[in-house]
């Protein structure tokens, strides 16, 4: 079977967990423990979820000491972090902006998450579309099956005539033989079945002998579309993520807005673990799926009830117009007295064969590809 895509997707799983409060609540130097001119940050913890508690910077002159953190492209399908649109970092990180860990390396983010059994709106203020998916794969409903075969065209062996004289007819070797053209008024001479006066001679034709080639078997193959239990969208952010006055190992990043997750997560491609750390809400979206439902194969049996029928008519006539009252026989045709010469038309008639199709079941399944772990903040 081939696979098959569906068009990309994500559904990322976090818990919005409000009992864990946003990262957006305060920023570093607003907890216990910092101070205006910067000095050292304390340790104390803010109930954000990974969000940095203390003032200035770890170097303690309130400068910024870490450069700043770009989205790079991770690699994942149609997400091109690296095509964001980036504005300058904010001067302070207040209002609309948070302090929260910066991704550690070979991680993406940190990004913003929607999950829902609906479509994902678009990305709220400060973030922009990097990622459509989903995610909850449903039971993938089977495929519908089917096996019919077309009719076997008759074809007919040309129809051999036989003429004899009254003394050897059937009964040796014919004095002369012939094949007429079907519909075709046709003057037959056998004077060598009598080679000194004219006068009546004997025809004979077999069973006329049918040909019949194999029935095209005509499969039908139904794949009923795939369902995903929720619909989910990753937006990075278009400002640029640098510590401005968060503490080492921190970033300012936008906030994230309601449908949105209160949470911002970080991604990396595959099916991986989540690094330690305050990202360590796991779960796993899906680019598609890899789709090999199908039917098993479709064959028709030995074509039956094809079959030739042909007749000739013998007139009085023997100038090529076939008038006259005809004398009919049908094949097979033994020792038949006919004028010569004589006008002959030979008919053929067919019957298509039929076959019988053979049972068919449905076969393979479906199931999610393309994988990305997604770490989001508790």
């Amino acid at each position: 079977m081939t696979r098959r895509a569906t068009a990309p997707s994500i559904v990322l799983f976090f818990v919005l967990a409000g009992a864990c409060g946003s990262p957006f609540a305060a920023r570093d130097g607003a907890d216990a423990g910092g101070d205006a001119t910067g000095g050292p940050g304390d340790a104390g913890a803010d109930g954000n979820g990974g969000v940095d508690a203390g003032g200035g910077s770890d170097a303690g002159d309130g400068s910024v000491t870490d450069a700043p953190v770009h989205l790079d492209a991770p690699g994942l399908p149609d997400a091109p972090f690296a095509d964001v649109v980036e504005e300058p970092p904010p001067a302070t990180c207040s209002g609309a902006f948070g302090c929260v860990p910066a991704a550690p390396s070979g991680w993406e983010g940190p990004v913003e998450i929607y999950r829902g059994s609906s479509a994902a709106p678009p990305c709220t203020a400060n973030f922009a579309d990097v990622y459509d998916g989903n995610d909850s794969l449903q039971t993938a409903t089977p495929a519908t099956c089917s096996c019919t075969c077309g009719l076997s065209e008759t074809t007919c062996a040309p129809q051999p005539l036989s003429y004899w004289n009254l003394a050897t007819c059937l009964n040796g070797t014919s004095c002369f033989s012939s094949t007429l053209t079907p519909g075709a008024c046709t003057t037959e001479t056998a004077s060598p079945c009598n080679a000194v006066t004219s006068g009546p001679v004997y025809i004979s034709s077999p069973v006329p002998t049918p040909s019949n080639p194999s029935c095209g078997a005509q499969p039908g193959v139904t794949l009923p579309p795939v369902e995903w239990g929720v619909d989910g969208r990753a937006c990075a952010p278009t400002v640029t993520l640098a510590q401005v006055d968060c503490k080492s190992g921190s970033v300012c990043a936008p906030a994230p807005a309601a449908p949105y997750g209160a949470q911002l997560c970080i991604v990396q491609a595959g099916d991986v673990g989540c690094p330690s750390g305050p990202y360590t809400n796991r779960n796993t979206l899906y680019a598609g799926v890899d789709d090999t439902r199908g039917c098993s194969s479709c064959t028709c049996g030995t074509p039956t009830g094809g079959s030739c029928v042909a007749s000739f008519s013998a007139y009085p006539s023997s100038d090529g117009s076939c008038s006259g009252q005809p004398d009919i026989y049908d094949a097979p045709v033994k020792c038949a007295g006919v004028n010569d010469p004589a006008d002959l038309r030979l008919t053929i008639t067919t019957s298509s064969a039929s076959c019988t199709p053979s049972p068919v079941s449905p076969t393979g399944s479906v199931s999610p590809m393309g994988p990305t772990t997604v770490c989001c903040l508790q």
